[in-house]
């Protein structure tokens, strides 16, 4: 194929449009809305296929390729036999129609991903579940949250709450746990989903949100607290809870970040930030780009943070000298 000028065939495709024709709308929406479902494995983690403007990644099963390899997979052929038959050598009209056509896909695919974020979000706020979970709170879902670190005070400061019987569905159909659930706040207190972490999950994901189609966001510790200043950035939810408790510095922002996809999206935006992140072990070595473009420390452990606290009864004086040991890598 040494006779192709592939940048050139590349240049005439827009490949989230063409993912978007071939998987549909995306899943998340306005920043977010090139994510997807993976379509190369089972999905078990929302949102980690995601979509650049020169490739595909998902960090679920590390699957990875340009918009040629997408036509190779999309068609079942391989890229020497679509290119025999010339279906991506275009000609400079056809190729001016491709980017017209490619234009009113992205369009149409926001303003439906928009609208159905907007109809989600008024369902939320219409049905205002994470205050019947946070009052169906009673000494043994509150003793729940105290073994994960989480004392009674900060309980009713975030509002976390218990559901007895959350119904979700899996790969086996329909089913039941009791659930302890976590309001995601934005900065200015509004509620924009309620996370459930699920009690009883037997195939994989512990985790879902109240309502499908908001966008995930990360776990806002304080939202007094304005964008700026010193950042730790948590893979989790929970763990970023205990850590800012644990640490227990004023002016200091900690965000829990539900996937390892969100905390590459999310150390990115943080450039320019005095930023700590503390991924999970197995985390580590997914961070490492964006934590070099924004400039981060990253703090390398061998357990997980909450799990290090708790074990070992760690408090503040531990957590802040164990922070300075954070490096850029």
């Amino acid at each position: 194929m040494s006779g192709y000028d592939f940048d050139t065939i590349k240049a005439a495709f827009d490949i989230q449009a063409e993912v978007i024709r071939i998987l549909g709308a995306p899943i998340e929406s306005r920043h977010n809305y090139n994510v997807h479902p993976c379509p190369f494995h089972e999905e078990r983690t929302p949102g980690a296929f995601k979509v650049y403007e020169t490739h595909y990644f998902c960090f679920g099963c590390n699957k990875s390729g340009d918009v040629l390899d997408w036509f190779a997979w999309a068609q079942d052929r391989t890229l020497t036999e679509i290119l025999k038959e010339s279906q991506l050598d275009l000609t400079p009209e056809q190729i001016v129609q491709r980017k017209e056509e490619i234009a009113i896909i992205k369009y149409e695919a926001k303003v439906k991903a928009d609208d159905e974020y907007a109809d989600a979000l008024e369902k939320l706020h219409n049905a205002k579940s994470w205050l019947r979970y946070h009052d169906n709170l009673d000494d043994h879902s509150r003793a729940i949250w105290r073994s994960r670190g989480v004392d009674d005070v900060w309980q009713d400061i975030w509002g976390l709450g218990y559901a007895k019987a959350f119904q979700y569905m899996s790969s086996i159909g329909k089913l039941t746990t009791p659930t302890i659930t976590i309001p995601i706040r934005s900065i200015d207190g509004k509620v924009l989903n309620v996370r459930h972490r699920l009690l009883s999950a037997i195939d994989g994901d512990k985790y879902r949100p109240e309502i499908s189609g908001l966008r995930a966001t990360p776990f806002i510790c304080d939202t007094d607290i304005e964008k700026g200043g010193d950042l730790i950035i948590v893979e989790g939810e929970i763990k970023a809870m205990v850590t800012f408790t644990t640490y227990d510095k004023p002016g200091v922002q900690c965000v829990g970040v539900p996937s390892k996809s969100m905390m590459d999206k999310t150390i990115r935006q943080s450039r320019g930030r005095n930023v700590i992140v503390i991924p999970d072990p197995d985390g580590v070595q997914s961070v490492v780009d964006a934590a070099r473009y924004s400039g981060a420390k990253v703090l390398r452990l061998p357990k997980k943070i909450d799990d290090l606290i708790l074990e070992h009864g760690l408090g503040k004086h531990w957590l802040r000298d164990t922070i300075q040991q954070a490096r850029i890598i």
